[in-house]
C-alpha cells in the first residue's frame, strides 16, 4: 500500500537526454545497445572524456568515465546521476515518473470514528461503588481469600 516502483526505458530516456544536455553532451554517432551514446563532460572530474549511454544489461542508462581518479570510473547509473548531480526540479519529476501511487479514489475515506460506541464505553462508577470495590480488594489482600468463598466473614467489621 502506498507507492509502487515502476520503470521502463521509455520513462528513463527523456531524463537521459536531459542530463546528457546538462553535461554538454555531443552525439557520438554510434549506438550503444540500440540507443544513442553521448560524449559528455564528467560531472565529477570535469573532463570531457565520459560516455553516457545504455548499460550492458539494457535496463538503465549509465555514465562511464575512463579517468583513473574519477569516482564515476566503474560506471554510475542514471538514478545516481540524477540524485547527485541533477537539480531539484528534475529530481522531483524523476521520482514522480518512476513511483506510482496505489491509492485509488473509489469511495474509501479511511477511518472516520475512532471513539468507541456508547454501549461499549465503560460505565462511570459512583463514589459508593468505588469505595465498595476498594474495601473488597483490601479485604482480599489482608485475608488472602475471596469473600465469596464463605470460609471467612464477608463483612470487614467482623474480622476482629
Amino acid at each position: 500500500m502506498g507507492y509502487k516502483f515502476h520503470t521502463d526505458q521509455t520513462i528513463e530516456e527523456p531524463f537521459f537526454r536531459e542530463m546528457a544536455g546538462q553535461f554538454g553532451g555531443k552525439d557520438t554517432g554510434k549506438k550503444v545497445q540500440g540507443h544513442q551514446a553521448y560524449l559528455v563532460k564528467c560531472p565529477c572530474c570535469k573532463r570531457k572524456k565520459a560516455i553516457f549511454g545504455m548499460s550492458k544489461h539494457r535496463n538503465t542508462f549509465i555514465l562511464l568515465c575512463p579517468v583513473d581518479i574519477c569516482t564515476n570510473r566503474g560506471g554510475t547509473v542514471l538514478h545516481d546521476i540524477i540524485k547527485n548531480y541533477g537539480d531539484k526540479s528534475i529530481q522531483k519529476r524523476w521520482s514522480e515518473a518512476r513511483w506510482q501511487t496505489t491509492y485509488t479514489d473509489n469511495g474509501w475515506k479511511g477511518i472516520k470514528n475512532r471513539v468507541p460506541y456508547e454501549d461499549r464505553r465503560p460505565k462511570d462508577k459512583s463514589f459508593k461503588q468505588k469505595m465498595d470495590l476498594k474495601t473488597e480488594t483490601s479485604f482480599i489482600k489482608m485475608t488472602c481469600e475471596s469473600p465469596d468463598l464463605g470460609c471467612r466473614p464477608t463483612d470487614p467489621s467482623q474480622l476482629s
